[in-house]
């Protein structure tokens, strides 16, 4: 049966989890009007855009360990070479 549940022992420290994040965003756009190509287009206008987006983000972490079943206890006892 796994019960998902883990267990952390004090004796591991604190655990350390850092995130850097580099985001960038640029926006570019020209907007005019279509009045100089003749009266018909007096009231038309015109708009150009440009979006560019990147975001990145780096995890590290540490002092992250995961003990398996019995060694815990081998790694605790007091009496050399039992559990082992």
């Amino acid at each position: 049966m796994t019960t998902g549940v883990k267990y952390r022992s004090l004796e591991a420290g604190n655990r350390i989890s850092s995130t850097t994040k580099h985001d960038m965003l640029f926006d570019a756009g020209l907007k005019g009007e279509m009045g100089e190509f003749g009266d018909y287009f007096k009231t038309w206008n015109w708009e150009l855009g440009f979006r560019y987006s990147r975001d990145e983000a780096i995890n590290l972490s540490a002092r992250c360990c995961r003990v398996q079943p019995g060694l815990r206890e081998a790694l605790l006892d007091t009496e050399p070479g039992y559990g082992l």
